[in-house]
């Protein structure tokens, strides 16, 4: 099991998350104490559906091409909100079900219909 974020860093990636999907007019809210598997670091509602967060500092192509291949025991689609997303990490998540990113640096990517974002927003 990956060590989990603190509470401080996860806090920063859900308010990062919540204003860049806040530029595209998408509610975001964090529910306090929520968490139903292990590894997540905090649950959000974007749009009324809900949405497992993991916090990380960078996401490399290497761990990005093992992410969508993890076991996920139940329905919530997961957002991996990180400084930095290497391309091939990015193109790994894209491509994958339930797999979804926020990459600090300003691009966006949800796909979760009806919830389909896929924008360029400012760096959080």
């Amino acid at each position: 099991m990956p060590p989990r974020a603190s509470a401080a860093v996860v806090q920063e990636a859900v308010e990062a998350l919540a204003e860049a999907v806040g530029e595209l007019g998408v509610t975001c809210t964090r529910l306090r104490d929520k968490r139903v598997w292990h590894e997540d670091d905090a649950i959000v509602e974007i749009g009324g559906q809900r949405f497992a967060v993991e916090a990380k500092t960078v996401v490399t192509a290497a761990a990005g091409a093992v992410l969508p291949h993890r076991i996920r025991p139940y329905g919530l689609p997961l957002i991996i909100v990180a400084d930095r997303i290497a391309d091939g990490a990015r193109q790994a998540l894209r491509s994958a079900p339930k797999m979804n990113f926020y990459d600090r640096r300003g691009v966006l990517h949800i796909f979760s219909p009806p919830i389909v974002i896929d924008a360029v927003v400012g760096s959080g």
